[in-house]
């Protein structure tokens, strides 16, 4: 084996022990990217250099093992091997993005995002305690978020860099030279030189802080009499539920810590469970143990403002003067009213879909929805009719002409509410569908967009960061195109599922068929991260991912 059948493309990093490479790998018939580990050894000394080699080749076959069973959780090895007293691994390359990288180029996360990512990496490290391995190097620069699907990747595992520490002291015995970890990220038990599995949940409740607050740990003030960090003023949104568990994944005595990734996992799950009280409803939300498990979240019904609740004892005094007037009187005004109304109906009702072969709207009755108005809000000319707008807040769904002129001729509270309410607040009214706007309409817009050939309002709807994505549009707005203009002639919206929601983040998982123009169907699982825009009160794009 020799460094010539991997060729260097570029260096991806630099540290204590060695160098990182992006390479080639030539013994592969695809001829995929690789990483080179060029690891240096502390010590020249002879005897040391064959002890560090023995411990080496057997670090190097756990790793192998730890790829091989990870299903893809961990870098897969590729091979190993010494040359002029250098030391290499040869592992899968990860095309993606480390959490450190993520934050400084989309912000920090929230709420809903870390706990998707502990979600997702806390069974890796289950996997890897579980075969007696410590990874001890726990960051935001040592979590990968991988591109295809933004799962976390562990990399970087500290095992190696210990033996490469390696040295003979006086008496004979062996010793590492360099202590590994980060610092801010060891707890005081691995700075003791006794790593332990409750160090890596140290390092990942610290990771986690990072990504709300924007702050490594060396940078939080510390309370001068418990030790403990003060991040929670810098990330006040952050519910007590998930506050408590960060807290107690980084106590400084390894007793008072979570014992195993397991018992955070189960309290991250208990934490996110549907039977939380109603008083906790804003606190954090039900997120699925895997991808291909959804959890189906009802989105909460929205309840009329106060000045509609102010506006009632009024109203039902009008109805009682009008039933004091007479019972005939009424029902010829109810009469008249609904008269009226089926006449606008006919007149001024919904527009039409324009292309009514649009899959995304013929694919509705197979799309799982929880609003009650979902296939109303999906056509925008619709939404700036008022007729429309108030016949469709008294129906659950797009309903028939009949089927108006028959609800129209019930003398109920509600219609006589409605018709005083909606005729002096047309823009509270807009507001309101704004707010209550289903995030997974949201999903299909940029679908129907897209069977509608508005390719540039397709691509604004994508997030800056995923626009400038190299490894997914490397040409920018023409790669878009030429997947979308000139490969796929149409797309097929079989099933949205809101996976998560809050007042701010929401999660939409989507099943779709690609028509390719070359011939064939091909289906695809897709997971939106979404969030809501302070100003319009509109769901927009966050991330999108395989699943």
């Amino acid at each position: 084996m020799s460094l010539s059948l991997y060729p260097i493309i570029r260096k991806l990093g630099e540290g204590g022990f060695g160098t990182t490479y992006l390479a080639t790998n030539t013994l592969m018939p695809s001829q995929p990217y690789c990483v080179v580990k060029q690891l240096t050894p502390t010590s020249t000394d002879p005897k040391v250099q064959q002890l560090i080699k023995d411990r080496f080749k057997q670090e190097a076959i756990t790793l192998e093992h730890l790829g091989k069973d990870s299903n893809g959780k961990v870098p897969s090895l590729y091979a190993y091997f010494v040359e002029r007293g250098e030391f290499y691994l040869i592992q899968e390359y990860i095309d993606g993005q480390t959490l450190n990288e993520r934050v400084q180029t989309q912000g920090l996360f929230t709420e809903i995002q870390v706990r998707q990512l502990l979600t997702d990496i806390l069974p890796t490290l289950i996997y890897v305690h579980q075969r007696g391995i410590v990874h001890r190097d726990i960051k935001p620069d040592n979590i990968m978020l991988r591109h295809r699907d933004d799962k976390p990747i562990l990399i970087d595992f500290g095992a190696v860099k210990e033996i490469m520490s390696t040295i003979v002291t006086a008496s004979g015995a062996t010793a590492q030279s360099i202590l590994i970890g980060t610092p801010g990220f060891m707890p005081i038990e691995q700075m003791s030189g006794r790593p332990m599995f409750a160090s890596d949940i140290y390092a990942l409740g610290l990771t986690a802080i990072y990504l709300l607050t924007g702050k490594m740990p060396t940078e939080i003030e510390s309370d001068p009499d418990s030790g403990n960090l003060n991040w929670q003023s810098l990330a006040p949104n952050v519910s007590q539920q998930l506050v408590k568990i960060l807290n107690r994944s980084i106590q400084h005595l390894s007793r008072d810590r979570y014992q195993n990734a397991q018992e955070m996992l189960h309290d991250l799950n208990i934490s996110s469970s549907p039977s939380t009280p109603a008083q906790n409803i804003g606190s954090p939300i039900p997120i699925p143990n895997d991808y291909e498990k959804t959890l189906y979240v009802p989105t909460p019904t929205t309840t009329r403002n106060s000045e509609s609740s102010q506006a009632r004892p009024l109203i039902a005094t009008l109805i009682a003067t009008i039933v004091g007037v007479g019972l005939i009187g009424f029902l010829v005004l109810g009469y008249n009213s609904s008269r009226k109304e089926s006449s606008a109906n006919k007149n001024n009702g919904q527009q039409p879909v324009a292309n009514n072969n649009d899959p995304v709207t013929n694919s509705n009755s197979k799309i799982t929805s929880n609003s009650n108005s979902t296939n109303a809000r999906s056509n925008e000319s619709s939404r700036e009719n008022t007729t429309s707008n108030t016949a469709r807040s008294k129906t659950s769904s797009r309903e028939t002409t009949a089927d108006n002129t028959a609800r129209s001729n019930k003398p109920s509270r509600e219609t006589t509410t409605d018709n005083i309410d909606r005729s002096n607040e047309s823009n509270r009214e807009t507001t309101t569908d704004n707010i209550d706007r289903d995030p997974k309409d949201t999903v299909r817009d940029y679908y129907s967009k897209i069977n509608n050939g508005n390719y540039s309002g397709a691509w604004n709807s994508l997030p800056t960061a995923l626009q400038n994505n190299k490894s997914v549009h490397p040409n920018g707005y023409n790669s878009f195109l030429d997947w979308w203009a000139k490969q796929v002639a149409d797309v097929e919206v079989r099933q949205t599922n809101l996976v998560s929601q809050t007042d701010r983040d929401a999660v939409v998982d989507v099943e779709i068929e690609y028509l390719m123009r070359a011939g064939g169907v091909s289906p695809q699982k897709i997971r939106y991260v979404l969030s809501k825009n302070d100003r319009t009160y509109e769901w927009e794009i966050q991330r999108i991912g395989l699943r």
